[in-house]
């Protein structure tokens, strides 16, 4: 005759398997151990990186060789951005950087609600400079809309635009 065990069950069972759940999906979220280690040797470089320009070109954008992804306001790396670009445009070491990209985070507004307050909507300005061509592109991705409808005063946004977007735009462009 086969023997089954019971197993307890209550509070404390369900908020310790939610406990394992959640630490098991967060393991895959953020910085590599990789990444980590690269962004620790590009920082140094934060400076020449963001003072990087090159000609204005009208010809479409590209990304040549790996890339670095500045926020020119915090005046840093950003991470939120270079740590959702696939391995292949990551830059992993100061060296190995053909490509600066330079982020300028905004706000633009977009219309107005009846009570007179603005709708806006975030916008990354995106300088992609080629160092090696000596070149650089401008491009643009947008944020959420703003919501049609607002309750309460003052301005309203559609939120901050999505690091996943910025790293979708820059590996669309072409490869040089």
């Amino acid at each position: 005759m086969a023997t089954f065990r019971t197993i307890a069950r209550g509070p404390g069972i369900v908020a310790a398997t939610l406990v394992i759940v959640a630490s098991a999906l967060l393991a895959g979220c953020g910085e590599s151990k990789q990444e980590s280690a690269a962004l620790a040797e590009l920082e140094p470089k934060t400076a020449q990186f963001a003072a990087a320009k090159g000609k204005p070109s009208t010809g479409g954008g590209h990304i040549r060789g790996r890339l670095v992804t500045i926020d020119v306001d915090a005046d840093e790396i950003d991470r939120d951005v270079y740590n959702e670009l696939i391995p292949a445009l990551q830059a992993r070491a100061p060296k190995e950087v053909e490509t600066v990209v330079l982020i300028d985070y905004r706000e633009e507004v977009v219309g107005e609600y009846g009570d007179g307050a603005k709708a806006k909507q975030s916008v990354a300005g995106l300088t992609i400079v080629d160092l090696k061509s000596d070149k650089q592109f401008s491009g643009e991705v947008d944020g959420p809309d703003p919501p049609q409808n607002k309750v309460g005063g003052g301005d309203k946004s559609g939120g901050d635009v999505y690091a996943f977007k910025i790293a979708d735009y820059l590996e669309g462009l072409p490869r040089k």
